[in-house]
């Protein structure tokens, strides 16, 4: 299983111009991507949908990082499967 991560333009904002997450954090996400994928539920609001969430500590902080999957676009020819970082809070 490949998945490809991708992060919502908010949360990139908070990596690269606001400086609000540290890089690393974005770094371990992408190292551990595969393992937190495989944690996601179905979202009993939205059948083709995967949530999830996890908390990460990082650099002396603690950051909530959410997840979602359409799986509307899950390429079983390939086993590409998609991943979206929706959301992050400190905590």
């Amino acid at each position: 299983m490949t998945v490809e991560l991708t992060f919502d333009f908010k949360v990139e904002c908070g990596f690269f111009w606001t400086g609000r997450f540290p890089i690393s954090l974005m770094e371990e996400i992408g190292r551990r991507k595969s393992d937190l994928y495989k944690k996601l539920a179905q979202d009993v609001k939205n059948p083709d949908m995967l949530i999830g969430f996890e908390v990460i500590a990082m650099d002396g902080r603690k950051f909530r990082v959410e997840f979602a999957s359409d799986q509307r676009q899950t390429d079983l020819s390939t086993d590409v499967r998609s991943m979206r970082v929706t959301f992050i809070e400190e905590q």
